[in-house]
């Protein structure tokens, strides 16, 4: 009977680890699939681009508020605050933040200036992908 107890025991112990990991694991993938891939970097293909979809925001009939997150196996991901200007090509860096250590370091551009966007570059393509619920793009 004491055999019995303990293998019940075990099988509990198991069952409960189990789920305990599987739900880490799927809270885990809930939280990773806010991120949508955009594309590899041309020159180094270990560098990933990403954007946070539960960030997008149309802040008018022509600019879109998102963050870029840009991966690679070697670095800490570094995570960018962009408003592009879909009708004229051109976007605005808002932040740059990177995460050490649990800590946030960020660096914010307050007096930033809008650039022209480079055309096959990765805020291009993201630009592409944002953009396109704009009714106004031309």
């Amino acid at each position: 009977m004491r055999t019995l107890l303990k293998y019940a025991v075990l099988i509990a112990v198991f069952l409960v680890v189990t789920i305990a990991a599987l739900h880490t694991a799927a809270e885990a993938s809930d939280k990773n699939s806010r991120w949508i891939y955009i594309c590899n970097d041309i020159d180094q293909a270990d560098m990933e681009y990403y954007y946070d979809s539960e960030t997008v925001k149309y802040i008018s009939d022509n600019q879109v508020s998102v963050w870029m997150r840009i991966a690679s196996p070697y670095n800490r991901p570094q995570l960018l605050h962009l408003e592009i200007a879909c009708a004229s090509s051109m976007f605005h860096l808002m932040e740059n933040s990177i995460d050490l250590w649990g800590n946030r370091i960020k660096t914010s551009y307050i007096a930033g200036r809008w650039i022209e966007t480079p055309p096959d570059s990765e805020v291009y393509l993201l630009s592409k992908l944002v953009c396109k619920n704009i009714k106004n793009v031309n």
